[in-house]
């Protein structure tokens, strides 16, 4: 039987598959990075080789049985982490342009980091840091 993709509870159930199979590997991943030994390390690979096993078995329930728990409180952190950026260059877009060296170029600093604040929510991959830095150097009088 196929699955429609706008059924809500197909769709709900694989948002809870993919957030707790996410969970599993980034818990991993902390048990790998926090090793300090062979030992523990040995013990990490024995669980990943086991996931390996139970995804070529298709046995979903084992693959992500020992996923740590995911809460509201997790969930509200990841949409703040992901937003984040984007906030943050929409408050630059404001502010930055109140500085009255910039204010002849108040303009292009709007558009210029309006859109990096919708390509940062829609990508997620814009520094805001950086991208203000890279701005204020263009603009400022003396920069590149």
């Amino acid at each position: 039987m196929r699955a429609v993709r706008w059924d809500p509870s197909f769709n709900a159930d694989v948002r809870s598959y993919s957030a707790k199979l996410g969970s599993a590997i980034r818990a991993h991943k902390a048990q790998l990075a926090k090793a300090s030994g062979p030992k523990e390390v040995a013990k990490v690979r024995q669980a990943l080789i086991g996931g390996l096993v139970d995804w070529a078995l298709r046995d979903r329930g084992a693959l992500i049985a020992a996923a740590p728990a995911i809460t509201f409180q997790g969930r509200v952190v990841g949409v703040a982490r992901r937003i984040a950026p984007s906030v943050t260059l929409i408050a630059a877009a404001i502010l930055v342009p109140m500085i009255p060296a910039l204010q002849k170029q108040a303009t292009e600093l709007h558009i210029s980091l309006g859109v990096l604040a919708a390509v940062s929510l829609l990508s997620g991959g814009v520094s805001p840091a950086a991208t203000v830095s890279n701005l204020l150097d263009r603009f400022l009088p003396g920069g590149k």
